[in-house]
C-alpha cells in the first residue's frame, strides 16, 4: 500500500458541486471522494477552493488515468481527465509525488 486516507464521499450531485470549496487546513491524511453514476470525462475547477489540491481521475477499475497535481487556489482553471473517469479523489497538494501515485497506479477503498 502507497498511502491511506480517510475520504468524504460526493456521491450527490450537490455534494460533487460543492467538493472542497471553502475549506482549509486539509492534510494527509485527509482527501474527498467524487462517484459519477457513469465513466466520461471528468471537468473539475478550484473556484472558491483556498487550498491547493492534486486531482486524482480514476477509471472504473481503479487504475489512476491522470493527475492534475499542484492545482492553484481559488482559480476558474479547468482540469480535465485524460480519459473515462468514473471517480476523482482529492488530495492535499503534494499528496501524490510524497506517496508514488502516479498514473497506472490501483486505488481502492472501503467503508467502515
Amino acid at each position: 500500500m502507497l498511502a491511506s486516507i480517510a475520504i468524504e464521499i460526493a456521491d450527490t450531485p450537490q455534494a460533487r458541486a460543492t467538493g472542497l470549496m471553502g475549506r482549509r487546513g486539509l492534510d494527509d491524511s485527509m482527501g474527498m471522494l467524487f462517484v459519477h453514476d457513469v465513466a466520461g470525462p471528468k471537468h473539475f475547477w478550484m473556484r472558491n477552493t483556498p487550498t491547493s489540491l492534486d486531482i486524482i481521475f480514476v477509471s472504473t477499475n481503479g487504475r489512476v488515468l491522470d493527475i492534475a497535481a499542484d492545482t492553484r487556489p481559488m482559480s476558474d482553471t479547468v482540469y480535465s481527465s485524460k480519459g473515462p473517469a468514473r471517480y476523482v479523489v482529492e488530495v492535499t497538494a503534494g499528496f501524490c509525488a510524497r506517496h508514488g501515485i502516479t498514473e497506472g497506479v490501483q486505488v481502492s477503498w472501503q467503508r467502515y
